[in-house]
């Protein structure tokens, strides 16, 4: 199978080597599991089901090449599993007691999990960059986490040279969450910084709906939901109330 398009070989290894990260496995049950049954090596075919990786390439022997580029992961004899440099030993799953296991589905989404107290105060930074990006833009979200690992990504848009990702806070020194950060994929370079006053309200009055909208998704996924517990219902009822007084405030009267 020949490739129709150039490959950000960068990106995609980076998006490998994160999937293979000792903060990944200890949260990822479905590749932490697959690792174990493969002597400490995820098998290529289960990495080529990942969107993130979809959006890169569906050629495993690009795969190949990107792991031979990379110094911190490393090929099985037959070349179809990754494992980490060494092979050392694969880490505990960290035991939270509330998140759902991960299914093979929820691997191939790349999805986070997250709980309600996640959405308390959320840090939302706007993104500047191309108007028509030529590498994958999501990868954002994969530097994001690298530089703070303990944060979740709540939600990310982009389109025409602008967009915002949110992240949860949790009381966390915002002085270094909120800092400006520069992300470069492939040819392309991305400004993340905080939004403040007119641009946040613009961001709550035009896309609040679409935020709400992500997060409950992202929340039907965990064990909280659906909304058995009388004050989680509360708390989503005032966190979405919160976000169409300024829509409104700001003339937005279709905000429902």
């Amino acid at each position: 199978m020949v490739e129709e398009k150039k490959v950000d070989m960068g990106a995609l290894t980076k998006q490998v080597e994160y999937y293979l990260s000792e903060s990944n496995l200890k949260k990822d049950k479905y590749f932490n599991d697959l690792i174990r049954e493969n002597t400490g090596y995820l098998p290529i075919e289960a990495i080529l089901k990942c969107n993130k990786i979809k959006a890169l390439t569906q050629n495993p022997k690009v795969i190949t090449e990107a792991v031979k580029g990379s110094d911190k992961l490393e090929l099985n004899l037959e070349e179809t599993g990754v494992g980490r440099k060494g092979n050392p030993p694969v880490p505990e799953l960290e035991k939270t007691g509330k998140r759902k296991e991960a299914t093979k589905e929820d691997a191939k989404e790349d999805r986070e999990y997250i709980k309600e107290s996640d959405l308390n105060e959320p840090v939302v930074m706007g993104i500047e960059g191309p108007q028509e990006p030529k590498n994958n833009w999501r990868q954002i979200e994969t530097d994001y986490k690298e530089k703070y690992p303990d944060r979740k990504v709540l939600y990310t848009r982009y389109d025409k040279g602008e967009g915002q990702i949110i992240v949860s806070s949790n009381k966390q020194d915002l002085t270094k969450l909120t800092e400006e950060l520069k992300i470069k994929i492939g040819d392309d370079e991305f400004v993340v910084k905080k939004l403040e006053d007119e641009k946040l309200e613009k961001f709550w009055a035009e896309h609040g709906n679409h935020y709400n909208g992500c997060v409950n998704k992202k929340l039907s996924l965990s064990s909280n939901f659906p909304y058995k517990d009388i004050e989680l219902k509360k708390k989503k009822a005032d966190r979405e109330k919160k976000n169409a007084k300024i829509a409104v405030k700001l003339g937005d009267t279709t905000y429902s």
